[in-house]
């Protein structure tokens, strides 16, 4: 049974691991770490520690006594702000421990946590993408071109925090002054689709899922796998153009020019468990192939509905479970 460690188990990006681990048989021994005490996902561990903050000097020394003291072989991360700096801690961590961490370096993190990051990359693989801008002087250009409505954000954020509808000049002005580090993007009209893409080990385009969803409050809430082929294509497009690892999440809507992404997720993201419940195991071939090189192979997932619904973990004084 390999040895794991899953970050962020109070998030559902932590809790989708650990219930596709379980799905494929690889929970036996499974060890949860996250910033709060009392995180559900650590009533499906084998071992839970409670960890500071991944920003703090204390988080480096403290995750490595945790791996030491249980032999890790793979870590897997649930939490986005863990994801980038474990993607700067990688080296550190693989040199003072046995574990090889699930993450893309520091500098492909950074293109892709970054909206106008994802806009380069894209048009530098000669894909659509939204037309953007990040000099909030020349917002009056970007409306006299597109109109409105126009869409203003923050370039590095997710679950939709600060993203702004903008329908009129009064409003630009405001949030443009008020949004940190701000990008301004067409509104793109269209079905909001989200896309798992897989790579191996070793940076190779692997398999892919597309999945129609609703949101509720910045995270998927129904989704519905689906058989798109001009979804298909631009995903593939991209990802053959891209050295990544492991498992990412393209977010994009389908205009009338064709399939458009407007985000990118570099990790696991909250839809894991839901394609797994379809077939779809992205994090079971991805353990595999990183601790035995087993190919990832496609994986058709199944034409299904998922929906997500709240469910409830007890916590009985001192229970075990738990970090103390």
């Amino acid at each position: 049974m390999p040895k794991l460690l899953v970050t962020g188990v109070g998030s559902n990006i932590g809790q989708g691991i650990l219930k596709s681990l379980a799905a494929a048989g690889l929970d036996g021994d499974v060890v949860g770490t996250d910033v709060f005490q009392f995180a559900a996902g650590f009533a499906w561990c084998q071992a839970a520690y409670q960890v500071p903050f991944a920003n703090a000097p204390e988080y480096a020394p403290r995750l490595i006594d945790i791996l030491r003291r249980h032999g890790t072989q793979l870590v897997l991360i649930g939490s986005e702000a863990e994801t980038w700096e474990l993607s700067k801690l990688k080296a550190r961590l693989e040199r003072e421990t046995s574990a090889k961490i699930v993450v893309n370096g520091p500098e492909l993190i950074g293109r892709m946590s970054d909206k106008w990051g994802v806009a380069e990359l894209f048009r530098e693989a000669g894909l659509n993408y939204p037309k953007s801008i990040i000099d909030m002087g020349k917002r009056r250009e970007l409306v006299a071109q597109l109109g409105y409505p126009l869409i203003l954000k923050p370039r590095r954020g997710w679950s939709a925090r600060a993203v702004q509808k903008i329908e009129d000049d009064e409003s630009l002005d405001f949030y443009a002054k008020h949004t940190p580090e701000p990008i301004l993007q067409e509104y793109l009209e269209g079905d909001e689709f989200t896309c798992a893409v897989v790579f191996d080990r070793d940076g190779n385009y692997c398999d892919h899922v597309v999945m129609r969803r609703d949101l509720l409050s910045g995270t998927t809430f129904r989704a519905e796998i689906v058989a798109r082929p001009d979804i298909d294509e631009y995903v593939v497009s991209f990802a053959r153009k891209l050295r990544a690892v492991a498992s990412i999440n393209l977010q994009l809507r389908v205009t009338k020019r064709g399939p458009v992404c407007f985000e990118i997720n570099p990790r696991f993201s909250g839809t894991t468990a839901m394609r797994m419940k379809a077939g779809f195991n992205d994090v079971a071939a991805v353990v595999r192939n990183f601790l035995d090189g087993t190919p990832i192979g496609k994986q058709p997932a199944q034409r299904k509905r998922i929906l997500r619904f709240w469910d409830e973990v007890v916590i009985e004084p001192d229970d075990p479970r738990f970090p103390k």
